[in-house]
């Protein structure tokens, strides 16, 4: 793996977490926050995908019964180089991936 496209990869992967930073302090939360993906997959998991093309990257988190995140992921490929890292419990990130799937599960 090319050290700079990986960093790059690592780069956009961390802005695109960022966005949720910013998001989680404005006022007006969930307008916001449906805008920022491009998809959003429900199944056991849930998919957001973030961006595409170069970079492509996703976060990607298990589901519960009830629709409530157990594991998140951020995931990140550009050409040969791929990264993951795990989405930390309480984040931003994983607030957004909670409030997605909670309210496309129970409708």
């Amino acid at each position: 793996m090319d050290n700079t496209t990986s960093d790059m990869l690592t780069t956009q992967m961390d802005a695109q977490a960022s966005q949720f930073d910013a998001i989680f302090t404005e006022t007006e939360t969930y307008d916001s926050l449906y805008e920022v993906p491009l998809e959003i997959t429900v199944r056991r998991q849930i998919v957001v995908l973030l961006c595409t093309g170069g970079p492509h990257v996703e976060a990607v988190a298990n589901l519960a019964q009830n629709g409530t995140v157990t594991d998140a992921r951020i995931f990140g490929c550009w050409g040969s180089a791929n990264e993951t890292r795990r989405v930390s419990g309480g984040s931003a990130l994983w607030r957004a991936l909670e409030e997605y799937a909670v309210n496309i599960v129970n409708g």
